[in-house]
């Protein structure tokens, strides 16, 4: 294998962190008008955050807080993931980050991932439109860390397999105009110019983050930091909306997370996730106080899904583990 399932695991989640953290950190300089600079350093990583992190609904601090309720939920086997999930039913493209450990745990098994991710949209999402962009995100998860997700040909076979143009007919169009552009070697500006006329639409606007994503990612694949830029300054040339910046940027890590494992996200970026701040982001969104504890969950939900379990939360995967029958505490 190129990356190891742990590396990808990892990689997956501290992409989506990362990328929530940005997007918040951006929200807020744009909020305070302040220019939004210096983004490669990763400095933005220890920002402290406003009180209320920004694009975040009522009911959650942050949509890793419920990426981490689904984690623990896989990891414990005691309930479906999707009942650690929101039910508010209007939740928007957001609820793809919650549902990664979903994606990561089933992803050799798409039925199951399938099923899950049906109960999961059927509670909050707000439209197909989102559901289908929740799966497509999941799909490609699953495909990278099967190592079958190949860029040039991805959107034409995701919106075969899915049945996306009858289930999602808006995400499928848009998408397909997302291949047309990557077949072009459309700049960034060109895709924005297009966009625009969608971001005034609600019903499409709902599914930008989805198809800005695929687009960042697609177009530069081996490059996690640059496509997390270019999220960040496609999402706020489109949209007044803070809070679907955040989530563009989290999508945008987790693919390429899960494509390029954790030796892909820059590792100046996962250090100033450690460093002392106010108000730690990683704290107030994922409830994780340290990368280790993101290390752990992903060495945690990897030895659940291969049939090793780890009855101390608090102890490294590879130092003490029980074992079973491979995938025999899997969720049904």
């Amino acid at each position: 294998m190129r990356y190891s399932l742990l590396s990808r695991f990892r990689g997956t989640l501290y992409g989506a962190a990362l990328g929530e953290i940005l997007g918040n950190y951006c929200c807020d300089r744009l909020q305070a008008k302040l220019p939004l600079s210096n983004l490669e350093n990763g400095q933005w990583a220890a920002a402290p955050m406003r009180s209320t992190p920004s694009g975040v609904s009522a009911t959650a601090a942050g949509w890793g807080r419920l990426a981490l309720a689904a984690a623990h939920c896989l990891i414990e086997g005691i309930q479906s993931p999707d009942a650690c999930l929101p039910r508010e039913g209007n939740a928007n493209a957001g609820i793809a980050i919650a549902a990664l450990p979903i994606a990561l745990f089933f992803h050799d098994d798409f039925q199951q991932l399938r099923r899950h991710l049906a109960k999961t949209t059927a509670q909050c999402a707000s439209s197909p439109e989102v559901c289908g962009g929740v799966l497509t995100v999941a799909y490609a998860v699953a495909l990278a860390l099967q190592e079958r997700l190949h860029p040039p040909q991805f959107i034409a076979q995701v919106i075969a397999e899915l049945n996306l143009a009858a289930s999602s007919p808006l995400l499928a169009q848009q998408l397909w105009q997302v291949q047309t552009y990557l077949d072009r070697g459309s700049g960034l500006s060109a895709v924005l110019a297009s966009f625009r006329v969608h971001a005034a639409n609600p019903q499409q606007s709902d599914i930008l983050p989805f198809v800005l994503a695929f687009y960042c990612h697609l177009s530069t694949p081996d490059a996690t930091s640059v496509a997390m830029r270019r999220a960040v300054a496609g999402m706020s040339a489109l949209t007044s909306r803070h809070a679907q910046l955040a989530v563009t940027t989290a999508l945008t890590g987790a693919l390429s997370g899960a494509y390029n494992g954790l030796s892909g996200i820059p590792i100046d970026w996962r250090r100033q996730l450690d460093r002392p701040a106010t108000h730690p982001p990683l704290a107030r969104l994922w409830s994780l106080t340290a990368t280790d504890r993101i290390d752990q969950l992903a060495s945690h939900l990897l030895a659940s899904w291969s049939g090793a379990y780890h009855p101390v939360p608090d102890v490294q995967f590879h130092s003490r583990f029980v074992t079973a029958a491979p995938q025999s505490r899997r969720a049904r």
